[in-house]
């Protein structure tokens, strides 16, 4: 190609922007979101005692969100959902954050800096993904009363955060076994440390599986609201 056709620049006709399978996409995507949506959809008990549960509001009106909000009842309490909602955004954000980090530090670690049992750690690891919540219950409720964290948010917090560990890690070493080793190697002829190589190197690289690991994990906390 000569100079004169670079300088003249692409030919032929411009590519569509909107074509019949994007359209079919963003109407997929469209009624996706108004079906995820449907909790929101407040009714009367009034219209919902006539058999119309999916029928419009005749009288549209927040005054069952008000309720809910200010007065709801959940057993003997009677003080609306407000407080459950303050408290599982307070218990989501650090549990997702400290997961996430300690996971991917992890991971980060048994795959390129092989120490001594790095893989019967993480055989340990994976061997606490698979054992039932519900083995853990008493021994973790006698060690929280013994620390003093016991009907905590901090004391949840920091459960939450040791649940998740192990599926965070196995995400990040899968994830960061597939970089190749090449980049590491390079990173670390230029001089680069542990810490220099992950927050410059691998965590730049790892946004899909930290969007992959950060939805699994705010499902899975805020389903304990």
């Amino acid at each position: 190609m000569t100079s004169v056709d670079l300088a003249a620049g692409p030919s032929g006709p411009r590519p569509k922007r909107l074509t019949a399978g994007r359209v079919a996409l963003y109407a997929f995507l469209v009624i996706a979101a108004l079906f995820f949506l449907i909790p929101l959809y407040v009714k009367p008990m009034s219209e919902i005692r006539l058999g119309n549960l999916f029928a419009l509001p005749s009288d549209p009106s927040f005054y069952a969100w008000a309720k809910a909000w200010s007065s709801a009842c959940t057993g003997l309490n009677c003080d609306g959902i407000h407080v459950g909602m303050l408290n599982s955004v307070k218990i989501l954000i650090p549990s997702v954050i400290v997961s996430i980090s300690v996971g991917a530090v992890t991971g980060y670690a048994l795959s390129f800096w092989r120490l001594k049992g790095s893989n019967f750690l993480f055989a340990v690891l994976l061997l606490g993904a698979f054992i039932p919540y519900q083995v853990f219950l008493y021994p973790l409720v006698r060690m929280l009363s013994i620390v003093s964290l016991y009907n905590s948010i901090p004391g949840v917090v920091f459960v939450h955060s040791i649940f998740g560990l192990p599926l965070m890690t196995l995400l990040f070493r899968n994830f960061y076994a597939g970089i190749p080793i090449d980049l590491f190697k390079a990173a670390r002829v230029d001089g680069g440390g542990f810490w220099a190589i992950f927050l410059r190197l691998m965590l730049p690289l790892s946004t899909p599986i930290i969007v992959v690991a950060a939805i699994l994990q705010i499902t899975g906390i805020w389903n304990d609201f």
